[in-house]
Order: C-alpha cells, then structure tokens, then sequence
C-alpha cells in the first residue's frame, strides 16, 4: 500500500529496504496499540468481577444512578443496588456489560492475532 501511495505521489516507488522498514515499524506500531487495547479490555471485563462501585478502594462516592439522578454509595447501602431500581435491573445491566467486555476482548485478541 505505502508502495502504491508513493509511486501515485512521487512516480517512482520505494527501494525494497524502505518498504520493509516502513512496514517493520508499522507492524511494530499496530503490535503496541493492540496488546495496550487488549489489556484494557481485559482489566476492564475483570473490574465487572469484583467491586463494582469501587467502595474498597475509594469509600464512600457519589455516582450517576441508572435513571440520571445522583446517588452516595457507601459500605451500608452497596447491597440495595443504590444506582439501579433494583438488584434484578443491575444483574441484567451487568451480564450484558460482562458479555460485551468479552466481546471487546475476543476481538482484541482476533485483531492481534491476524496481525
């Protein structure tokens, strides 16, 4: 491609050392953006797992409820489900997060994979 690109621009086509250096470093390049977006995913997906409010590590907060309103979570309400209406809407909000974070991270890996 970068050889096509240049003999339309320049009407002479890369030396075969430039074309495999430019496409080295591309390769190296699109290797680290896609192992950092795997990551990403991954500790996102396992984030779903644990603490979901994050009431370990950062106390009491106050978040965006569901419906738009503002609500204080804290270590006493945590197990009403204050963001949601009710525990049942947040199981259900929270499998269709985890199934699309494993997407995210099958495709990830697919990406990386066929790079």
């Amino acid at each position: 491609m970068i050889n096509i690109i240049s003999l339309i621009c320049r009407k002479k086509a890369f030396s075969n050392i430039i074309s495999t250096l430019v496409h080295f470093f591309l390769g190296i390049g699109f290797a680290i953006v896609g192992i950092y977006v795997t990551v990403v995913c991954w500790n996102g997906l396992k984030g779903l797992e644990g603490d979901l409010y994050d009431i370990k590590a950062l106390g009491e907060r106050e978040i965006i409820g569901i419906r738009g309103q503002k609500v204080l979570v804290n270590a006493d309400n945590v197990k009403n489900c204050p963001a949601f209406p009710n525990c049942a809407v947040q199981e259900k909000w929270l499998q269709g997060a985890e199934t699309r974070s494993l997407i995210a991270v099958i495709g990830c890996f697919l990406f990386d994979a066929i790079l």
